[in-house]
């Protein structure tokens, strides 16, 4: 479905989709969908931070996305374009240590993720 908004120049198109939320979220190649998020407040203004997390398999952790990119810590092409890996998603620079960043591990409250059942659920305010 289309819908126009007059004489903005905006216009959204819309699907419905039907899924299964016991069933893992799959690409067409087969691949499962795994992006990973965190949820924290800012320690300033205290206004919630949600951010997607990149994960470091050699360690097990996963580390923000806003963070490798401040710190230039992404995989980078030739031409300077960020690289994403099959699930698409950005790569961080394999020869940095994590201890370098803050990290996370899968199971910490502020941790939600795709096809994972256990994220299922609205953190506690």
């Amino acid at each position: 479905m289309e819908h126009l908004i007059a004489d903005s120049g905006l216009q959204f198109v819309t699907r419905e989709v039907e899924f299964n939320p016991t069933e893992p979220f799959q690409y067409q190649n087969g691949h499962l969908l795994k992006f990973a998020f965190c949820e924290q407040k800012d320690f300033i203004t205290g206004e919630p931070l949600f951010d997607l997390l990149c994960f470091k398999a050699t360690e097990g952790v996963y580390v923000t996305l806003n963070e490798l990119r401040e710190k230039q810590a992404l995989e980078l092409s030739s031409t300077g374009q960020e690289i994403l890996d099959e699930m698409g998603m950005q790569c961080m620079q394999q020869d940095l240590p994590t201890a370098l960043f803050g990290t996370f591990k899968d199971g910490d409250p502020e941790v939600f993720g795709i096809n994972a059942l256990g994220h299922l659920r609205l953190p506690d305010p």
